[in-house]
């Protein structure tokens, strides 16, 4: 069987499983992360995900940040090349020549069995920085190309969070990625080794070992053209594996900027959706102003989230991010959001913030309870109120609160975290390329992390939330294409607080969902339908008979409105 048949195609809304490999990366009887993911493959796709998304899992930089992380995923050292925390401690290649190794085989068993579970594999494409240790900035000076950004007034290499002084631009250091260089892209020869030495070689090796769907990251760290020629050759070498069963592999763009004049020259003719890295979903300031209370009931009533001129106009800019370039172009349109990303708080951690003083009042069961329920609110608002899907980090299904941690550790040694001393004499702490005639390595004691691991969540099956995950998926699965010109509306019920509605309205019709949050393995009464019904404006007769209906217990809620019709 080819597994092309089964998988959604580049327009079919989204609904991504972030796979956090450090989650699997401590498995035990010596597993690597790959096999253990590709083994917990099975469970995910009883969730009904349709695709899969793994961060970054080639070998990374060994130089440490001012503040002593080192190890980060972002941290690119060479994109041919294992992780070792990924691959039980095995380091290599993915490939010999045109023989797959070892672990490439490892990447190909993952992305295989994905494809048998339906659910389309996606790899990260870092395209803006590398660790400083990296080869190909030496191997690019053999050839006469200075690879890394300079300042112009300063001669000073570019460096993520730091000025042309190396003077850190925030106050806060988890803002200072100073663990990496910036490429230099405004030089034609650095380009072209970039595009056609790194970047293209790694996504034609990526499509063979299996994967149909890309995660562009940080898209403005990048001029299009590049986009636009890494993406066409990701195409190109899958459409040469797959034949006449070909079809256009995904591909997502991870945006900074809410502006939609910005954002869409950096993915036009390249990406099928996109997101923003900054949440628009309704927090604490969400309504610029306008008095909001903190509780969802509130923040979902039509006064603020259907009639927030911030809000409407914030829901929009993030809608519409392509729609101007849609028109008779090879491209869709649609944003896809996120209920957590690796670069956030996990998603208990932000509710636990979000409703502390209520959270408070309640006991501990109760207060547990309660999260469950909002956790559900979300998941379900993020999915539903996105033209293109959404997305979710691994272990928020089991309401984990202990952060990803992009780096593999801390190094032990001490370092000056003084702003005013200039960067490069900073105790302890020195980077070859910044200084000429330092040697382009560094000794690095680890203090290795204890990253929460899946296998034990699984067994343990506190806090749950799988049911009511799948019930969403199979929601999203439902719609026919993502939608560009997509607008929702949410109305909770007044006669129950677990349940309300959303309604979503694009190119493809009306998408309608009842979301009952309760966890109950109850039915309900045709009274809440026909307010919801009438609350949303949706003719009774319409509402009842093309609803999504979501919950812990999707089929009693299925039989319930079956009944009403």
């Amino acid at each position: 069987m080819n597994p092309t048949n089964t998988l959604p195609d580049s327009t079919k809304p989204l609904s991504i499983y972030n796979a956090w490999l450090r989650n699997y990366a401590h498995a035990e009887n010596g597993k690597s992360a790959f096999e253990a993911l590709t083994e917990d493959l099975p469970r995910i796709a009883e969730m009904k995900f349709n695709s899969i998304y793994l961060n970054p899992f080639y070998k990374v930089g060994a130089y440490p940040k001012s503040t002593g992380e080192v190890g980060s995923l972002y941290a690119t050292a060479d994109m041919s090349q294992s992780n070792p925390a990924m691959f039980a401690g095995k380091a290599g290649a993915f490939f010999e020549g045109e023989q797959v190794t070892e672990l490439g085989q490892q990447v190909q068993n993952f992305t295989a069995e994905a494809q048998r579970h339906g659910i389309v594999p996606m790899f990260d494409l870092v395209q803006g920085q590398l660790s400083p240790d990296s080869p190909y900035i030496e191997d690019a000076k053999k050839l006469g190309i200075e690879l890394l950004l300079t300042h112009k007034s300063t001669g000073k290499i570019g460096i993520h969070g730091l000025d042309e002084n190396h003077l850190p631009l925030y106050t806060d250091p988890k803002q200072v990625w100073d663990d990496t260089v910036k490429f230099n892209y405004s030089d034609p020869k650095a380009r072209a080794y970039i595009q056609d030495k790194i970047l293209i070689p790694y996504v034609q090796e990526m499509a063979k070992l299996g994967f149909r769907g890309v995660r562009i990251d940080s898209t403005p760290e990048a001029p299009s053209p590049v986009h636009r020629a890494v993406v066409q050759a990701f195409r190109a070498e899958r459409k040469k594996l797959d034949g006449s069963e070909y079809t256009k592999p995904i591909v997502l763009a991870e945006t900074l900027k809410d502006d939609v004049k910005y954002r869409p020259t950096e993915v036009a003719e390249c990406a099928d959706t996109c997101y923003d890295s900054g949440h628009w979903y309704p927090n604490k300031e969400v309504a610029k102003g306008e008095p909001v209370q903190k509780n969802f009931e509130t923040l979902f009533d039509p006064k603020v989230y259907n009639e927030s001129s911030w809000l409407k106009n914030k829901r929009k800019s993030f809608q519409n991010v392509l729609s101007d370039f849609s028109a008779g172009k090879d491209i869709h349109g649609s944003t896809i959001s996120c209920v957590t990303t690796h670069d956030t708080t996990r998603l208990k951690t932000q509710l636990k913030d979000l409703f502390e003083e209520e959270l408070s009042t309640l006991p501990e069961h109760e207060a547990n309870k309660h999260i469950a329920r909002l956790a559900k609110i979300k998941i379900a608002f993020s999915a539903l109120t996105s033209g293109g899907g959404y997305m979710i980090t691994s272990s928020d299904e089991f309401l984990a609160e202990e952060r990803c941690n992009i780096f593999d550790g801390k190094v032990e040694d001490e370092h000056s975290h003084d702003p005013q001393q200039p960067y490069e004499q900073r105790q302890g702490y020195r980077h070859a390329v910044w200084k000429e005639g330092d040697n382009p390595h560094t000794v690095v004691k680890i203090a290795t992390d204890n990253q929460e691991q899946i296998s034990s969540l699984v067994e343990s099956h506190n806090d749950n939330l799988s049911p009511f995950i799948k019930s969403v998926n199979n929601a999203v699965s439902k719609r026919k294409t993502i939608a560009y010109d997509f607008e929702s509306n949410v109305y909770f019920s007044d006669k129950d607080k677990d349940i309300f509605c959303v309604i979503g309205k694009g190119q493809n019709g009306t998408d309608i969902s009842v979301i009952d949050v309760s966890g109950k393995d109850r039915k309900i009464d045709e009274m809440t339908l026909r307010h919801l019904a009438n609350k949303s404006g949706v003719n009774v007769g319409e509402f009842l008979r093309d609803a999504a209906y979501i919950s812990d217990h999707p089929q009693q809620l299925q039989k319930a409105a079956v009944n009403q019709r």
